[in-house]
């Protein structure tokens, strides 16, 4: 094979690792954004939890138990 031949396999080569590191790097921050976003909605349920709490007990301090 020629020079040309060869150094056009070793940059399609060079290309492919550095789509694989891509894809993975990819994969990992979809991932890192997936756990956030789902610790962002525990926190959201966590706050929305304590606020009702707040809530039915200031109800109940106003209007007394029924």
């Amino acid at each position: 094979m020629s020079k040309v031949t060869n150094k056009l396999l070793e940059n399609v080569a060079k290309l492919r690792q550095s789509l694989d590191r891509l894809s993975k790097s990819n994969e990992k921050l979809t991932n890192a954004r997936i756990g956030l976003e789902k610790a962002q909605r525990d926190k959201i349920n966590m706050i929305n939890e304590r606020m009702g709490n707040i809530n039915i007990k200031k109800w109940i301090e106003k209007n007394g138990r029924k």
